[in-house]
């Protein structure tokens, strides 16, 4: 999987993925606070870093490493597809191919989520996404 988004022959440094990961830890502190739900996972780290490095590429590589693993936890489903849809809002307008990419992987994970759960784990996910 590396090899398919060239990782090993990018020329980002140590040092520019460290502080990549500092500034979207940062704004994820912000994001937090303005839509009041504290994240468990740092999926909007991962997301914010993979399309920084490798745009679309590298946002399909990240949803398809958490999905699958997302779908075993109530938690981090819910958490995935909040995630995708802060990143739909974010990316709206200002590069709508990235905003559709988002949006299809949005509707795939709520897809599947309003699929699949039932009774506290559909009241947990709807509640927390309200």
């Amino acid at each position: 999987m590396r090899e398919q988004l060239n990782i090993l022959e990018m020329e980002y440094t140590e040092d520019f993925i460290t502080n990549a990961a500092r500034k979207f830890s940062k704004d994820r502190k912000v994001l937090e606070k303005k839509i009041n739900y504290k994240f468990i996972k740092c999926y909007w780290e991962m997301f914010s870093i993979m399309e920084t490095i490798n745009g679309i590429d590298g946002i399909l590589f990240s949803f398809d490493e958490v999905f699958d693993k997302s779908k075993m936890d109530v938690k981090a489903i819910t958490e995935l597809v909040l995630v995708l849809n802060l990143k739909i809002w974010e990316w709206y307008g200002y590069d709508d191919n990235i905003g559709r990419t988002y949006d299809a992987l949005w509707k795939k994970a709520d897809g599947y989520a309003m699929d699949t759960l039932k009774d506290d784990d559909l009241h947990y996910y709807l509640s927390t996404l309200d």
